[in-house]
């Protein structure tokens, strides 16, 4: 990684940042990080807009963290193994809420705007501890943003090969 190489503070989205969902339609996601030395955790939140105006849910994640070797697939990159203490879940919209409690997922019932502890039986597409204890991750520190790996693929099983597209920048 050039220049600093502390992940130290917190780091956020520079704005709501577009994920295609495979129906064809799109979410947009803020990403909030707070790092230690040795602990992450995340707040990443969801909304159905680009404005971010329409919350869908919230996952809350913390753990700790190790940097690795330098990453042979990204100059300038390195390995990061992100360990998972705890995986916490809050849907927001109505929709988010039906879908949790047809499934059975959490505790149901749900709620809206109150967070479920999901760590041990997971929630629709969040995996339980169990299922994914470890991501496996690339991180880059780029002219004063940070990257993290690309999220295309299952990061419990395989590390990916190229830095996602949107960075994160220190917050005041």
């Amino acid at each position: 990684m050039e220049g600093d190489t502390t992940l130290s503070g917190r780091w956020t989205s520079v704005q709501p940042e577009p994920i295609p969902n495979a129906d064809g339609s799109t979410i947009y996601g803020m990403r909030d990080f707070t790092f230690t030395d040795e602990t992450w955790a995340l707040r990443f939140s969801a909304y159905g807009d680009p404005g971010a105006a329409y919350p869908l849910f919230t996952l809350r994640a913390d753990g700790h963290y190790t940097l690795g070797e330098p990453s042979a697939a990204v100059p300038g990159a390195r390995e990061a193994e992100f360990h998972f203490a705890q995986r916490l879940f809050t849907a927001h919209a109505e929709p988010f809420v039906e879908l949790l409690n047809g499934a059975g997922a959490g505790s149901p019932p749900w709620t809206p705007g109150v967070e479920q502890d999901v760590s041990a039986t997971g929630a629709l597409f969040i995996p339980s501890l169990a299922q994914a204890p470890v991501e496996h991750d690339l991180v880059a520190l780029r002219d004063g943003a940070l990257f993290l790996g690309d999220r295309s693929g299952d990061l419990s099983k395989t590390r990916p090969t190229t830095l996602g597209t949107f960075p994160l920048i220190r917050a005041a």
